[in-house]
């Protein structure tokens, strides 16, 4: 195609054709052997490059690539995976086809995350497959504000994207639970907890998840991972700016908002 790659940079959508792909994962959280999506990092930037063409033409994959994977990196990309599920079902973007492989993702996630950590293979391959569920969800829908409050700490700290991910994600699921309810209360029947109305539901969703990130040993809070409490405003204000995963937000959220998301999860896990 030529040029710089800061001409390719999203809302221009590349749909010229590029040389054939096949993508073969060596972690098990991006979904990116199967998504239209590049992002490359400029300053503290985390910019993205969208289009179809984009899309690989095979996608191999072979959890023996996963056998040496750090625990760390497994539980930090695994959650990356079920956050692709939930933030294409939780999603103004979300559709009866999204919602098939974005609950996919959630499932096998969650069922599987803590065993990969042990280093089960088995369960690494499921982790694999459900991080391929979620790459497809998004392709459909785009992520929400858990990437889009994430993206900053990864360029400016330095944090490995699942882990900024897994930082923010309940209070922002919360937050997009209450704005699609019903929504809520039918993923909690699904994944077998308990769903009798939808403060029942969202409580037995957001524990789930929190105990799995309790057993698998992600960090609690932004003080635990460095950040420092006087950066809450700006990093508030540099997630305001991803107006693609505002836009696809259920729940509206504006600069206090967010500020108040932060400061959630500066020593807890904001619920």
């Amino acid at each position: 195609l030529g040029g710089s790659i800061e001409d390719y940079l999203y809302p221009r959508i590349v749909d010229e054709p590029i040389k054939p792909v096949v993508a073969i994962p060596t972690t098990c959280g991006t979904g990116s052997e199967v998504t239209r999506y590049a992002i490359v990092t400029i300053g503290f930037r985390k910019l993205i490059i969208a289009g179809w063409s984009l899309v690989p033409r095979i996608a191999i994959l072979d959890p023996e690539t996963l056998r040496f994977l750090p625990a760390d990196q497994v539980a930090y990309t695994g959650v990356d995976a079920l956050t692709h599920g939930l933030e294409a079902y939780f999603n103004r973007n979300a559709s009866i086809l999204s919602d098939i492989y974005a609950i996919e993702a959630i499932r096998v996630v969650l069922r599987n995350l803590e065993d990969a950590c042990k280093g089960l293979m088995e369960a690494k391959a499921m982790l694999l497959y459900g991080s391929m569920n979620g790459g497809f969800a998004i392709n459909m829908t785009g992520t929400t504000m858990i990437h889009g409050g994430g993206y900053y700490l990864t360029a400016k700290y330095g944090l490995p994207h699942g882990l900024a991910n897994a930082l923010i994600l309940l209070p922002i699921l919360k937050l997009n639970m209450e704005a699609q309810s019903d929504r809520a209360i039918k993923l909690a029947s699904i994944l077998g907890l308990p769903a009798f109305d939808f403060k029942n539901a969202s409580s037995s969703i957001l524990e789930a998840i929190a105990s799995i990130m309790d057993r698998i040993g992600i960090p609690v809070g932004l003080e635990a991972a460095g950040i420092p409490i006087e950066d809450i405003g700006r990093i508030a204000e540099e997630a305001l700016t991803y107006r693609r995963n505002l836009e696809n937000n259920p729940r509206s959220l504006g600069l206090d908002e967010l500020v108040d998301v932060f400061r959630s999860v500066y020593r807890s896990r904001g619920v």
